[in-house]
Parts: C-alpha cells; sequence; structure tokens
C-alpha cells in the first residue's frame, strides 16, 4: 500500500508539473496577446465556471464514497448519476439566467452557461477515478486536457482571430471533449447484477452530495472572494494582474493535491486509526515539500514574472510573495478532507469553517484593498489561509487524537521516504547498462 500510495503521489505530482507548465503557456500566450483586460476576461469566465462546478461537483465526494466505503459498482450508479447531472445543469442554467436578468447577458456569461454540462462531468472526474483506484489513468487525461486547450486556444486566437472570447470557445469545446472520454469509460463499468433503486440513490447522490457541494462552494469561495471584490474594486486589469500572482502562487497546491490524490482511496477504506496517521503523514510530506519551493519562489518569483509575462504585470511580484506562507498553511484542510469526507462522513465540518473564512477574508478584503490595492488582497488571503488551517488542524486532531506537531513537523523517516521516492522512479545506471546493452 505504501509503495502504491508513494508511486500515485509523485506520479501525480510530475504530472502536475507538465499540466501546469502547458498551463502557464497557456496564461502567458493570452497575456502577451490579450493584454490584462484579455487575460482577466479569459479568467473570469473560469472563476464564474469554477463557482458552478464547485456546486455541481458534490456528487464527486458521494461517488467515492459509494464506490469505496460502501462498496458500489460503478454500473449500478450511472443512472443516478445521469438524472444528477441533468437536473444540476437545468438548476445551473437557472442560476446564470437569474444573473443575466439582474446584471444583463453577455458573450462570456453564455459560453460559461454552454459548457456547463460538460464542467459537470469533468467536476467528477477525479472522485471517479480515484474511487476506482486508477490514478494514473487521471494523470493523462489531466495532461491531454492542458495540452489540447493550449493547441485550441492559440488556434482561436491566432488563427481564427477571436480573441479572448474566441480563446474561451476554444477552451470550452476542449472541455467537452474530455468530458465525452470519461463518460465513454464509465459506460464500460459493468453493475454487479443486483436491483437497485434508482430514486434511493439518487437520494443518496443529493443528501450526501449537497454537503459536500455546500463545502465545495465555500471552498472556492474562500478561495476566490478577495478576487471577486478586487476585481469589483480594481476592474478587469487588476484582476488580470492578481490573477498572475494567484496563479504562480497555486501552483504550489499540486504538490497537496498530489500527495492527497494519491492517499485518498487508501484513507477511505483501512480502518480509522490507520487512515489517521496517513492523514497526518500527507500533510507533513505536502508541507515538507511546500515551504523549501516556496522558499525558492520568494525570491525568483517576481522576476520570473517581469520576464515571463512583461513589465506590465511587474506588480503581480509583490502580492505573489505575501500569498506564499499563508498558501503553505492552507494545504492542511486540503488534506485533511479525505478524512473528513469519507472516514467521519462529516463534510459540514470543512463547510463551517469555509463560512467562518469566507466572512474574514471578505472583511479583510474590503478593508485593505482600497488602501493597499493588490498586495491588500493578497494579506487577507494569506491571513484567512492561516487562521483557517489553524483552526482544521485543531478539529483533525482532536477527532483523530494525534498531536499537532505529528500533523506539522516532518521526521526524519518522512525525508528519507520522499528521497526514496524520487531515487525509484529515477533510472539506475545499473538499469540504464542493461537498456543499452
Amino acid at each position: 500500500m505504501k509503495s502504491r500510495i508513494g508511486t500515485d503521489t509523485v506520479r501525480t505530482f510530475l504530472f502536475s508539473i507538465f499540466g501546469t507548465v502547458v498551463g502557464i503557456a497557456t496564461g502567458i500566450y493570452l497575456a502577451k496577446t490579450l493584454g490584462p483586460a484579455g487575460k482577466g476576461l479569459f479568467s473570469s469566465v473560469q472563476v464564474l465556471q469554477g463557482g458552478i462546478t464547485a456546486i455541481t461537483s458534490s456528487a464527486a465526494a458521494a461517488l467515492t464514497h459509494m464506490l469505496t466505503t460502501q462498496r458500489r459498482q460503478m454500473g449500478d450508479i450511472l443512472k443516478p448519476l445521469g438524472v444528477l447531472l441533468a437536473t444540476t445543469t437545468l438548476i445551473a442554467w437557472a442560476f446564470l439566467a437569474i444573473y443575466g436578468l439582474r446584471y444583463g447577458f453577455n458573450v462570456a456569461l453564455l459560453i460559461a452557461a454552454s459548457v456547463i454540462p460538460a464542467a459537470i462531468v469533468l467536476s467528477w472526474r477525479n472522485n471517479f477515478y480515484i474511487g476506482i483506484g486508477q490514478v494514473k489513468n487521471l494523470n493523462y487525461q489531466a495532461l491531454a486536457l492542458s495540452i489540447a486547450s493550449l493547441i485550441a486556444v492559440v488556434a482561436g486566437v491566432q488563427f481564427f482571430h477571436g480573441g479572448a472570447l474566441g480563446a474561451v470557445a476554444a477552451w470550452s469545446l476542449c472541455l467537452y471533449g474530455a468530458a465525452i472520454f470519461v463518460l465513454a469509460h464509465a459506460l464500460r463499468f459493468p453493475g454487479s447484477g443486483e436491483r437497485f433503486s434508482l430514486w434511493s440513490d439518487y437520494k443518496t447522490l443529493v443528501h450526501y452530495g449537497s454537503q459536500a457541494g455546500l463545502a465545495g462552494l465555500v471552498g472556492f469561495l474562500n478561495y476566490r472572494v478577495d478576487s471577486l471584490v478586487l476585481m469589483a474594486l480594481l476592474g478587469m486589469s487588476g484582476f488580470g494582474i492578481y490573477s498572475v500572482a494567484v496563479a504562480g502562487g497555486e501552483l504550489l497546491f499540486m504538490v497537496s493535491r498530489s500527495v492527497g490524490m494519491g492517499a485518498a482511496h487508501e484513507i477511505a477504506t483501512v480502518d480509522p486509526e490507520r487512515a489517521a496517521e496517513l492523514t497526518a503523514k500527507s500533510n507533513r510530506m505536502s508541507t515538507l515539500v511546500l515551504a523549501a519551493a516556496a522558499l525558492v519562489l520568494v525570491f525568483i518569483g517576481p522576476p520570473l514574472i517581469t520576464l515571463v509575462y512583461g513589465a506590465r504585470f511587474s506588480a503581480a511580484g509583490l502580492p505573489l510573495q505575501i500569498l506564499l506562507p499563508g498558501i503553505v498553511a492552507y494545504a492542511a484542510p486540503g488534506n485533511f478532507s479525505a478524512y473528513f469526507y469519507y472516514r467521519m462522513g462529516q463534510p459540514m465540518l470543512l463547510v463551517i469553517l469555509g463560512v467562518v473564512a469566507i466572512a474574514l477574508q471578505a472583511l479583510l478584503s474590503l478593508i485593505l484593498i482600497p488602501r493597499l490595492g493588490i498586495p491588500g488582497a493578497a494579506i487577507g488571503s494569506t491571513v484567512t489561509y492561516i487562521v483557517t488551517s489553524a483552526a482544521a488542524t485543531f478539529y483533525f486532531c482532536r477527532s483523530a487524537k494525534v498531536s499537532a506537531i505529528s500533523v506539522w513537523v516532518p521526521t526524519g523517516r518522512d525525508i528519507a521516504n520522499l528521497v526514496g521516492l524520487v531515487r525509484g522512479l529515477l533510472p539506475t545506471r545499473r538499469a540504464q547498462m542493461e537498456r543499452t546493452s
């Protein structure tokens, strides 16, 4: 099990690096060709789509719960998932229609609405592959989507002269392609042959998933409330600059997400004591790597932003430096989520933490952004992330009966395991000689 968790974690991290490099290349291209306003428009559509799928992804946690804890077969869950896809799509469209009637319809809003069915399917993708224990397949798909999106965005802007809207439309088509692939894979799984109530399974998805969906929504707002306030106060150009700082800082999240994805299946299936041990170790390992990466990024981040994005985005350097300590701290709630969701069956814990964090971050953003500009948003985020992480750590330690030191302080064995995992992925000199012989 340790070998599988380690391999899935490191592979996911490496694929995340490749995918992130491609995503950065997409952002650089948009920034250089469309400027801050065009980059801001593209990012705003993604934020809107992300907010909706943060709610609709509720079924994802329920899906993993049914596949792991309840030992259900994928073929038995397809019909209730199909009904849920239809209902959530209609609800999301109704929400956007109300928003459009209140604030006005525009092309970006219509594009966001058109991509909702595909976005919902993809919001379930991670948990589907975690539930069936195929993280490797998920890694390949995520990287393929990143590469396809870059090619499509360049084509939409460069060859079809579509500007920012052309880039968004091309990105939307890629989402549909990826969603169709996931659906085709899911349809290949047979059922158990037993008869299950469609309505009962649907209620399970909705009941459990609604709590997880609420957690996803407040988590999204916790990530983005600073951006939303900044967008309202400083406009698209300010948001375009801040989005570069946020994207640079959130590169670090791929470490904790890789660790969490690699361990989630085992946390959901082993006994509670072992699950707590795996969760604590996941956080220690990710903190070790995150802290080292953040220290490097503090020094090279600002000049790298200016070099890559150009002088117009140099103002993103200071916000990036301010965000880094909070991002390192905020990895913990993500590492705890599998334990809260699957072992404790209490996704509402993350909802409570998220609501408190949203209120704090919104208050700090409203106070600091008018006075300090873009750096004020970063300060509000970092303070909020640290407070949220402390609260999550306290509750996890009390529930799992472990110490905060075991959650946060890496051990010598952790360092040795990390080095061993990296070495295990590198070809040895003997293996190289055997391949050449």
